[in-house]
């Protein structure tokens, strides 16, 4: 026989009361609230249930509920800061699991008797200490429910036979269903029981002789890893709404993958939870003393298994509730002394639930439920905004490596203006140097007979001959080249950079994940920057050379060389024909002499004179134009890089917004995460001091 004291060895971390209870994990928000709260509350007068009782909320003292409005206010603001956060991937922080209002309205909510049996199963739960058992499907938890209730109320076997939530609470006042209720209704013959089955899956057990049930509410959950998928998904669903969860563990297979995978989930809601391995008289054909040694086995084995996944010593009874059944529909609820019973230990649980769960503990921790499940969520927005801010990292270091990235492409573009000025320079230089070219190639006597005797085609041809190789089509011709040219190498440039940009971006998951990317990526974007580009500068350079006329210019070069030679010639002429006179003695020796040295240093310096003037004016003439082509070439290209520039910044300008609009964001959540933390745990210091 396996007496009630055998398993204390691992049980002892039992406490004395909720206050003591391990909360574990974190808990879950993504749920809304429903936005027929008014509708439930004028329909629930008309429900099956009748007028719920106010339960634990009526031992309410008024600061006790002036307690509970602040935890149902800060509940609220989480959830809103969870919604605004996103990426929380928990349940919700609701003390009704949102199943229960989806299952509760069969025919939609334009149905009166479903909207009341919806806010009448918001009251029970929120009035009573909700106690939710889950576990693998065959662990035994509808006879564990049975054995509590004294009564063999749910259905049992070795095949899942719970596909539906059962509900199981205290009748208050009308037992009978409604007449207009639409689900399928039974009573059983004593009256003590009604049970209603929906449509939706939900099956409500209202009992009015279980003490057990004053003001305490058992859930049945389907067991997970059966056939249906939605047994477990209805399971996690419903896992925030309890109090304290029974996890039903069997001894033929304790904690298998299934049940490690569920309990995993549970703890993330931090709820109170207590472990119960069921099935332990299967066990006691293993060995002596009814098995005793394998049955401490599976629970050392069960409570490492279970301390690994909470994080905590877990509270653990191991029961045999087939046992219990049978020792109470045999014997009697009141009956404690047969074997069978003493050998179910199945009253460590009831006394646990009778005596560790006092009204005080049951209020207790019906206001600190919500505030874990709150802590779990602003855990999880913590987790999410740190995740948020390691991206935003990267998001930044993108941001300020493609600012200084456009920065040199600039820098680099501004030089390429400046190659581009000393080639239009030397241009302009080449044609600053022919008339030089042209007067330096002459020797004095060939100058003095192309210039006297030599025809017009001779000496224009000559000219020509001094034309630099590379303006032989004209100067204006050339510059366009030089135009048509640098045009092409800024358009090629800017549109590789905006594809380089925009495939770089491309590559970071949270511009691909929120379509950030621009659209300064496609070609076409900087089709016209070529043709927009060299058009200006064609019409500048044409501008500047509108008034110039080549032939004239050459013309006015001849010709005031040819005054400069008329000159020349006249004055040495006078100097040869006055020392003549003067050897003939027709002049005064002195006198005569000294005109004819003058004439002579006339004639030999007028020619340099007029050289120099006609180079001058030339030259001068050409540094005008020289000019006028800087000031106008910078200027366009100037504009045009940073038109460029300004483009491909416009293309990432969602990308740049997103990482300014993120950093606030995180911050503005961040302060409010910590306030609600703040606030959360001054709360839950006040509740537990009262």
């Amino acid at each position: 026989m396996i007496r009630q004291g055998e398993y204390l060895k691992v049980s002892r971390h039992v406490y004395s009361n909720l206050k003591k209870w391990r909360t574990i994990g974190s808990s879950s928000n993504s749920a809304l609230q429903s936005s027929k709260a008014a509708s439930f509350a004028s329909a629930a007068k008309q429900n099956q249930w009748g007028d719920t009782a106010k339960g634990l909320m009526g031992l309410l003292s008024d600061q006790q509920r002036s307690l509970l409005q602040e935890q149902r206010t800060i509940s609220q603001a989480t959830l809103d800061l969870a919604s605004n956060i996103g990426g929380i991937t928990l349940q919700h922080c609701e003390s009704i699991s949102p199943i229960l209002r989806e299952i509760l309205t069969p025919h939609g909510d334009t149905d009166t008797q479903a909207l009341a049996d919806r806010s009448a199963s918001a009251s029970a739960f929120e009035t009573t200490f909700s106690i939710v058992i889950a576990g693998e499907f065959n662990a035994g938890k509808s006879t564990l429910i049975n054995a509590l209730l004294g009564k063999k109320i749910l259905e049992t076997g070795s095949l899942p036979t719970t596909d539906c939530l059962h509900v199981i609470t205290h009748k208050n006042g009308q037992g009978q269903p409604s007449p207009n209720m639409k689900g399928i209704s039974s009573t059983n013959n004593d009256g003590a029981i009604t049970t209603t089955s929906h449509a939706n899956a939900i099956v409500l057990h209202c009992i009015d002789d279980v003490p057990l049930l004053n003001d305490l509410t058992l859930v049945d959950t389907p067991g997970t890893n059966a056939i249906a998928d939605n047994h477990t998904t209805r399971t996690l669903k419903l896992l925030p709404t309890a109090d304290l969860i029974l996890f039903v563990t069997s001894a033929d297979r304790p904690f298998p993958k299934s049940e490690r995978k569920l309990l995993q989930s549970i703890q993330l809601y931090r709820k109170n939870i207590v472990i119960v391995i069921n099935k332990m008289d299967i066990l006691d054909a293993t060995g002596g003393n009814h098995g005793f040694e394998e049955k401490q086995k599976i629970v050392e084995f069960v409570a490492d298994n279970a301390a690994d996944l909470l994080g905590a010593r877990a509270v653990i009874y191991p029961i045999s509730s087939r046992d219990a059944l049978a020792a109470k529909l045999i014997h009697g609820k009141d009956d404690e002394t047969s074997k069978v019973w003493k050998r179910s230990n199945f009253s460590s649980l009831e006394k646990f639930l009778k005596e560790t769960l006092t009204e005080e503990a049951k209020v207790q921790a019906k206001m600190l439920n919500p505030l874990g499940v709150t802590e779990g969520v602003l855990s999880e927005c913590r987790d999410v905004l740190k995740k948020r801010k390691r991206d935003l990292e990267s998001d930044t270091a993108t941001v300020n490596l493609l600012q200084h990235q456009m920065d040199s492409w600039k820098n680099e573009m501004e030089s390429d203006i400046q190659y581009f000025r000393d080639d239009v320079k030397n241009l302009m230089t080449s044609e600053m140097d022919q008339c030089q070219n042209f007067i330096e190639s002459m020797g004095t006597i060939e100058m003095y007979s192309l210039l006297l005797f030599g025809d017009q085609k001779s000496l224009e041809s000559r000219w020509d001959q001094s034309k630099d190789a590379t303006l032989y089509d004209g100067i204006v011709k050339e510059l366009l080249n030089l135009a048509g040219e640098y045009s092409d190498s800024v358009a090629t440039s800017s549109r590789a950079q905006g594809q380089d940009v925009i495939e770089y971006l491309g590559k970071r998951p949270a511009v691909v994940g929120q379509n950030l990317i621009g659209s300064v990526s496609a070609a076409s974007r900087f089709e016209d920057t070529r043709k927009s580009l060299y058009d200006e500068l064609s019409r500048a350079f044409r501008n500047v050379f509108s008034s110039h006329n080549a032939e004239a210019e050459k013309q006015k070069v001849l010709k005031s060389l040819k005054n400069g030679i008329y000159v020349s010639s006249t004055s040495y002429v006078l100097a040869l024909s006055t020392g003549t006179s003067v050897s003939l003695g027709i002049l005064d020796s002195y006198t005569g002499s000294a005109a004819a040295a003058t004439f002579a240093i006339i004639g030999a310096s007028v020619l340099p004179y007029f050289k120099n003037q006609v180079i001058s004016e030339y030259r001068s003439n050409w540094e005008g134009r020289d000019k006028k082509v800087a000031v106008a070439l910078t200027s366009i290209c100037a504009k045009e890089i940073q038109r460029i520039h300004k483009r491909i910044a416009s293309g990432v300008k969602p990308y740049t917004r997103y990482v300014t609009t993120e950093a606030a964001s995180i911050v503005s959540f961040d302060e409010e995460c910590e306030a609600l933390s703040n606030s959360t745990l001054l709360l839950r210091n006040r509740i537990v001091k009262i």
